[in-house]
């Protein structure tokens, strides 16, 4: 397997702006493991064409073996210097799956309940809905409480599960999640939170805050 390339285009700043969150989506098509058998990167076919994505160990660590060709991702990202890394991965839709000479695309999924979507879901034991009867998968929203650093320092492990606490308390385990993330680049003003989709970051969250932050999620996912 080639090396992937770290410069993702000629001129990466073509595409990118430095140290911002960038959104890209379209289909997984290769990956490239470590001696160890750790996924290092994937290569993703997107609008400005193929592009290799550097993991981190949380996410690679999911998403070893839950991979297929072809399937629809949706992967945050922030550039570097010489290559762009994942901060987030959500599975979009299966991949076109070939039977007996006939073609099928298989609806989305939406997350199990309590599993933050990066964790790659497994596929469900029922069969996917026809094209007709298919509904859009529910929105949920991932909170990423920064563990790292000074934001583990400032407790932000006890941060995180005052968090999940909250969650099942609301009863909303199926609309929102949380996870522990690595460092944040914010650590001046810690504890870090962000939440995604959007990638809207809270700093010097305490846990006092916590139904606000809570609450803005709420004021998406309910119906207006």
């Amino acid at each position: 397997m080639p090396t992937p390339r770290l410069a993702p285009f000629s001129n990466p700043m073509e595409h990118y702006t430095s140290d911002t969150v960038h959104v890209l989506q379209g289909q997984y098509i290769d990956s490239e493991q470590s001696s160890k058998g750790q996924l290092k990167w994937i290569q993703l076919q997107h609008e400005h064409g193929k592009e290799w994505i550097k993991l981190p160990k949380t996410i690679s660590y999911s998403l070893l073996g839950r991979l297929q060709s072809g399937m629809v991702l949706k992967v945050w990202v922030r550039p570097h210097k010489d290559y762009i890394k994942a901060l987030m991965i959500i599975p979009v839709a299966q991949a076109v799956q070939r039977h007996a000479g006939q073609s099928a695309i298989a609806q989305p999924a939406a997350p199990k309940i309590g599993n933050p979507p990066i964790l790659g879901d497994r596929t469900p034991t029922s069969p996917p809905l026809s094209p007709s009867s298919a509904q859009p998968a529910p929105q949920v929203y991932t909170i990423t409480v920064c563990t790292k650093g000074k934001c583990g320092k400032q407790g932000s492990g006890y941060l995180l599960r005052a968090f999940e606490a909250a969650i099942r308390e609301r009863g909303l385990g199926d609309r929102i999640t949380v996870r522990s993330s690595g460092c944040c680049k914010n650590c001046k003003h810690s504890p870090t939170v962000r939440i995604f989709p959007g990638a809207l970051q809270y700093s010097g969250v305490r846990t006092s805050d916590i139904p606000r932050i809570l609450d803005r999620c709420l004021a998406n996912l309910l119906p207006a």
